[in-house]
């Protein structure tokens, strides 16, 4: 009854907003950073940031926020879509999650866990934070990742990628050229 009469005196005064929410709140289900647009082969999975390691089976139109990764297996890929309008094409034999230690707002955050991911920048510039630093991938670039142990080996394909070596100078890869960066550099 109380709830009743407070209800009613806020619907009198115009002071009452109705808000509904379809499928819990927002701090319940984290923003999608990542759609899963298309997989080839049986054995793509998905966890999740609260159940990391439960893997279960990932379909086509699968949205993943930060701390979800994805695995693919010995004859499977998975290709997916960022925020930014770039593409995430994941190799057989892969272990990816979106969550990298200090990214920042605007870059996309990609940990490589093991094999092979190529990244397909947009119209715009993409801020890469990878478990190894930042890269700054121009538009249109191809950058293939590939992760072994502790050192990530940045391949442009196509296009251009700068990033910031150990002493703190800028380096710009162009098509063709690659370097294998370790923690700290």
């Amino acid at each position: 009854r109380f709830g009743r009469k407070i209800l009613a005196n806020l619907l009198r005064f115009g002071a009452f907003t109705a808000i509904i929410v379809i499928g819990g709140c927002q701090s319940c289900h984290p923003a999608s950073i990542a759609q899963l647009l298309e997989k080839q082969g049986d054995t793509v999975h998905r966890d999740f940031s609260a159940k990391r390691t439960e893997w279960e089976g990932a379909e086509p139109g699968a949205s993943f926020a930060l701390g979800d990764g994805l695995r693919t297996g010995p004859a499977s890929t998975a290709t997916l879509s960022l925020v930014d309008s770039s593409r995430l094409v994941v190799r057989p034999n892969t272990t990816i999650r979106f969550l990298v230690d200090g990214a920042g707002g605007n870059e996309q955050s990609i940990d490589v866990q093991a094999g092979e991911a190529v990244v397909f920048a947009g119209s715009s510039p993409l801020w890469l934070r990878t478990h190894v630093g930042l890269a700054l991938l121009a538009p249109g670039t191809r950058a293939l990742l590939i992760r072994d142990a502790q050192i990530l080996t940045l391949l442009v394909e196509v296009g251009q990628a700068t990033f910031r070596d150990g002493s703190g100078k800028d380096q710009q890869l162009g098509p063709g050229e690659r370097v294998r960066l370790d923690v700290g550099m």
